[in-house]
């Protein structure tokens, strides 16, 4: 996995992705780990002014002006 100085997650490849979506999906203690942590990770590395302009920057690439 990669990341930019966004914070946006990136996989290298697509196989990546789904090779750990199916990991996530079939094994019930990851799944039940996240989600019992997910709050408590969310809290210590978002928040909502990141995440405000993380969307701007996002838009601002997007949408052309």
């Amino acid at each position: 996995m990669q990341y930019s100085s966004g914070e946006i997650l990136y996989f290298s490849v697509l196989k990546e992705f789904v090779t750990l979506a199916k990991e996530l999906k079939e094994c019930r203690s990851l799944c039940h780990y996240i989600t019992t942590n997910a709050k408590k990770c969310v809290g210590e590395h978002h928040s909502i002014e990141g995440e405000k302009n993380t969307y701007k920057w996002l838009v601002d690439k997007l949408v052309p002006h």
